[in-house]
């Protein structure tokens, strides 16, 4: 498990986040789900840091995050704390030192006068605060509770690492080890013929004086050391410290105050809707929505999820909620049905390791395979044309939780030819977005036409073409933003006094995102998404694709 932390180490000093002291109060089910994202990013471990608890060790933990654990049977408290140390985080019960956190929602409202941040989770909206208040009106569940959840955990958990001056000056997004040999009097075309290595091809250069080679094998992470970036001397920002008026919207919907205190959204929000959903993408993005998605919908409801990921890696688990080591080198979707389905038996969640080509969206453009995913992974995992092209026809919203612009572009051209609304998401390092593109806004009118149709893929696999740096908090936050707009959007909240048509995360502040068309962008978005040359040029044929691949 030493590499699991690979794709955050340029961001965050992983040193001070081990030896981080935390103070969290208030409601278990949000301490819960901030203990979640802290053991993922690898904080307070045992003989370093600690994070200090304030609830009753006896009370029963939310089923959701014993779940996260991989625990299917009720535990408390106390059982939680023995599993997060089997894991190296130190959690105590009590109070301790650092910076304090409380969390109020239904479960616990009453507000604590010497916090130093507020996390208020009432009546469908979500705020983080300075000021010790107490909610005014009385609760009611809504869809969106879980989402809101695991914002605040993600806004907690990120504002804790700024408050501790954790977060890089300048992120390094990937880092890795080079065998490099000289060979005299060889020149570096023979140099390659003649080296071989279980790690792969080797590239070589001309030395400087013309004479011989050098030949440059890379080795991979299982045999990089992990300790490679204690060598490298790497600035950090300054710590954090929040104004004395602080106040910021968590959630889609913003918070409304009647004499000061808050009411929450004052909007009649439903708890369950029906859905029929496809999940594009079973990654960071992808497990965060899901998982946050289900406890809004109601039990006719149907989730598709399609990733043609073939394997889990190790580097997947610093922010990958649905996977654990015990999942390591196995299909993305199959494990997600399975998970999925142990915490919502009662929905109908589809797993498919497939991917959404071009032949699935337009007619004219067809693009041949290279890669059987049957021979790799078995036929009854793997949906036929007609399957995928099914899911797609019945699916009522798409959320697009992938790697790159061009394949979300294909999914929202089945969404605008199925008049559907589609769910947009990316993020990467300390940003994520999260947008709507439905009702005349799709990829092309909203990005131009070479920026929807851009073909470079970023990857989190370490052989991708640019490996992108990732941390749970910004990956928790963006996913369960997206299910919590999907879910305000299928029960019909979207044009309501105060819902966000997107919202944007950098750092762990949060803020509305418009969502407009360019202005030179005229026509409709089915003029805009049909098929075109750029289908067709040399090297889209291959980037296209390519969907289903987790994000990030």
């Amino acid at each position: 498990m030493k590499h699991r932390y690979h794709r955050q180490i340029g961001l965050i000093d992983q040193m001070s986040i081990a030896k981080m002291q935390i103070t969290l109060t208030g409601s278990s089910i949000l301490i819960g789900h901030t203990l979640i994202q802290l053991e993922s990013l690898g904080a307070c471990q045992i003989g370093q840091g600690r994070v200090s608890i304030d609830v009753n060790p006896n009370s029963l933990v939310s089923p959701v995050i014993s779940w996260s654990l991989g625990i299917s049977d009720p535990i408390n408290h106390h059982a939680l704390v023995k599993q997060l140390a089997e894991r190296g985080m130190n959690v105590q019960f009590g109070r301790g030192e650092g910076a304090h956190f409380h969390f109020q929602d239904p479960e616990f409202p009453d507000t604590e006068d010497e916090a130093d941040i507020f996390l208020i989770r009432w009546n469908g909206a979500a705020v983080v605060e300075t000021r010790a208040i107490n909610p005014l009106n009385d609760p009611k569940p809504t869809l969106i509770d879980r989402c809101l959840n695991v914002m605040l955990a993600a806004t907690a958990t990120h504002l804790a690492i700024r408050w501790i001056g954790a977060i890089r000056s300048e992120p390094i997004v990937d880092r890795w080890l080079t065998l490099t040999l000289r060979m005299e009097g060889v020149e570096p075309e023979e140099a390659i013929q003649k080296i071989r290595s279980p790690f792969g091809n080797p590239t070589a250069t001309a030395l400087d004086d013309g004479e011989g080679s050098l030949v440059r094998i890379r080795v991979p992470l299982e045999k990089t050391p992990i300790e490679i970036m204690d060598f490298v001397d790497h600035d950090s920002q300054e710590p954090w410290r929040p104004e004395s008026d602080f106040r910021m919207d968590v959630g889609p919907l913003k918070m409304q105050y009647c004499r000061g205190l808050p009411i929450g959204a004052n909007l009649d929000i439903p708890e369950s809707t029906q859905m029929n959903a496809v999940i594009l993408g079973a990654g960071g993005l992808g497990s965060w929505a899901s998982m946050s998605m289900l406890a809004g919908l109601s039990k006719d409801s149907t989730v598709h999820i399609v990733d043609s990921d073939l394997a889990v890696d190790i580097h997947n688990l610093n922010r990958q909620v649905l996977y654990s080591k015990h999942n390591l080198g196995l299909p993305k979707a199959i494990i997600a049905q399975q998970r999925l389905r142990e915490l919502h038996p009662e929905i109908d969640i589809y797993g498919y390791v497939d991917r959404l080509d071009t032949h699935h969206v337009y007619t004219t453009t067809h693009i041949e395979e290279d890669l059987s995913l049957e021979d790799l992974v078995g036929e009854d995992s793997v949906l036929d044309s007609a399957g995928l092209n099914n899911v797609l026809d019945s699916m009522q919203i798409g959320f697009a939780c992938l790697d790159n612009q061009a394949a979300r572009t294909l999914l929202n051209t089945v969404c605008v030819q199925n008049g559907i609304p589609m769910i947009n998401g990316a993020s990467e390092a300390m940003t994520g977005i999260v947008e709507i593109l439905d009702n005349g806004v799709c990829m092309v009118c909203r990005y131009g036409t070479d920026e929807a149709w851009r073909i470079e893929r970023v990857s989190c696999t370490e052989t991708g073409t640019r490996p992108v740096a990732s941390i749970v908090t910004t990956t928790a936050w963006t996913g369960a933003a997206q299910a919590a707009f999907g879910l305000l959007k299928q029960s019909g909240f979207i044009n309501d006094d105060g819902m966000r048509f997107g919202s944007e995360w950098t750092s762990g502040i949060v803020k509305d995102r418009g969502v407009t068309r360019l202005p030179w962008h005229q026509g409709s978005c089915e003029d805009h998404l049909k098929p075109h040359q750029e289908l067709e040029i040399e090297g889209m044929k291959h980037a296209v694709k390519a969907i289903g691949v987790e994000e990030t």
